[in-house]
Order: structure tokens, then sequence, then C-alpha cells
């Protein structure tokens, strides 16, 4: 009887370690289950972050675009604005300093 129970006992300890073993499987299994439904989810995550960097550098670009054409246009604008004034400034510059020599010439010439 006491060896019956010695080799029962020693079957329930056997059991026990199988089971264990079997639910350290499982719980490896699990593991890896959740492990590539996570990585799918920082995936499709990853897709989405590119996507959304994809269109902000698109919004980015139209939005540079936009404003380096402005301020173009308004470069060119001053750009002509100094040209007239220079033209303008040569032309008042000349007139005066014709007019000087005029009457620098005609003093000396008085007598």
């Amino acid at each position: 009887m006491k060896q019956r129970i010695a080799s029962l006992q020693a079957q329930i300890s056997q059991f026990d370690q199988t089971l264990a073993d079997s639910k350290a499987v499982l719980r490896n299994f699990q593991d890896n289950i959740r492990l590539r439904k996570e990585r799918a989810s920082l995936t499709a995550i990853d897709n989405e972050i590119d996507q959304l960097d994809e269109d902000s550098a698109r919004k980015a670009y139209r939005k540079f675009e936009t404003e380096y054409n402005e301020q173009r246009r308004r470069q060119s604008e001053l750009q002509a604005e100094v040209s007239l004034l220079l033209r303008h400034f040569r032309f008042t510059s000349l007139t005066v300093v014709e007019s000087c020599s005029k009457r620098n010439l005609e003093e000396r010439l008085k007598p």
C-alpha cells in the first residue's frame, strides 16, 4: 500500500510537472500572439505617422511656395521702386549740378 501511495504521489508529481510545462508553453504561445498583434498595431501606427508626415510636408511645401512667390513679387516691386528712385535722384542731382555750374560760370563771367 505504501508503495502504491508512493507511486501515485510520483505520478501526481509528474502530472504537476507536465501541467506546469504545458502552462509555460501556453503562456509562450499567448505572449507570441500578443507580440504579433502589437507589432501589427505598431506597423499600422507607423504607416499612419508616415501618412501624416507626408500630408504635413505637402502642406508645408504649399505654404512655403505661396509665401516664397509672394516675397519674390514684393522684392520685384521694391527693386522697381528703388530703380525709379535712383533714376529720379540721378536726374535731380544732374539738374542741381548743372544749375550750380551755370551760376558759377555766370558769376565768373561777370565783369
